[in-house]
């Protein structure tokens, strides 16, 4: 423990001198929050992200209609360089809802964070599923950092089906975060919902009297040591990672998505807020260094 002496001197361990050593700290984060939660840094140095985004709803296959599939979510990862006092919203993607039944006029809906709803007026087809990465101050696509994109939901078709499309990597056009709904006014089956990404996926369209699935959203990552990588079909991209989490974000028959999932390693310098001339003496090495605030350097006596 730090021990503060007459004047300006400082007793601790080598480790307890601040600004010296880099603190590695990692986070998960799979808790579904509109928007995301914040999070503070409380030092200098790097923030290494991984992202997978939410799997798209399935069509509810009932009446006789075959089940299309939602799509996986996609990956996305890097590491960007943080400084002391920055605020990032930290979002994950929910998985898009299951149609489950004609006759209710509300649409499946989307996932939350970015995922479309499924067309109207009924509920036959599945909702999109959401992004999850993060963002600087603010959830925009100008303060993306990393984001992994959410699968499309399955759109409702007889006698064929339509699957969703998995989420992509990078690329597309657009400037919205948020998929688009499925295209409206179909008699029996409806289109699914698009993904949510960097890019939003788009909505799925009319196919005479039924609905084709929605296209995942495109992924982005920026800083160094970057990688996008696409799901496949109903699966999410990156399971084998070993920050990766069992059920998250893969699409699942008859049913919504599943969630999407987060994780940061944080490895960061803390500040020094010691007042110049502060001399600090280590117990354990039995040296002494002064601060200097100016130059922002600790130099041995």
């Amino acid at each position: 423990m730090v021990e503060w002496l007459a004047g300006k001197r400082v007793r601790g361990t080598s480790s307890e001198r601040p600004g010296v050593s880099s603190i590695n700290t990692t986070t998960n984060y799979s808790t579904v929050v509109d928007g995301g939660t914040t999070y503070t840094v409380s030092g200098n140095g790097t923030m290494t992200i991984k992202a997978w985004g939410a799997g798209g709803g399935a069509t509810g296959g009932l009446g006789g209609y075959p089940v299309s599939y939602g799509g996986g979510g996609a990956f996305a990862g890097g590491t960007i360089t943080v400084t002391n006092g920055q605020v990032y919203y930290m979002v994950v993607g929910g998985g898009g809802q299951g149609g489950y039944n004609q006759g209710v006029a509300t649409g499946a809906v989307g996932g939350i964070n970015g995922g479309g709803r499924s067309g109207l007026p009924y509920t036959s087809a599945g909702g999109g599923g959401g992004y999850s990465g993060v963002f600087l101050t603010s959830v925009s696509q100008a303060n993306a950092k990393v984001v992994a994109a959410g699968g499309g939901g399955g759109g409702a078709m007889y006698p064929s089906t339509s699957n969703g499309g998995a989420g992509n990597a990078s690329g597309g056009s657009g400037s919205s975060l948020n998929g688009s709904n499925g295209q409206d006014g179909g008699t029996n089956g409806m289109p699914g919902g698009g993904g949510g990404g960097y890019i939003g996926g788009a909505g799925g369209t009319l196919s005479g009297q039924y609905g084709t699935g929605g296209s995942g959203g495109y992924s982005y990552a920026s800083g160094t040591s970057t990688t996008t990588t696409a799901g496949s079909g109903t699966s999410v991209a990156n399971s084998g990672d070993a920050e990766y989490v069992s059920g998250k974000g893969n699409a699942v028959a008859g049913s919504y998505g599943q969630d999407g999932y987060l994780t940061i390693t944080t490895s960061l310098i803390s500040v020094v807020n010691y007042q110049d001339g502060t001399i600090f003496e280590e117990t354990d090495t039995n040296k002494a260094y002064i601060w200097s605030s100016s130059n922002e350097t600790w130099t041995q006596l």
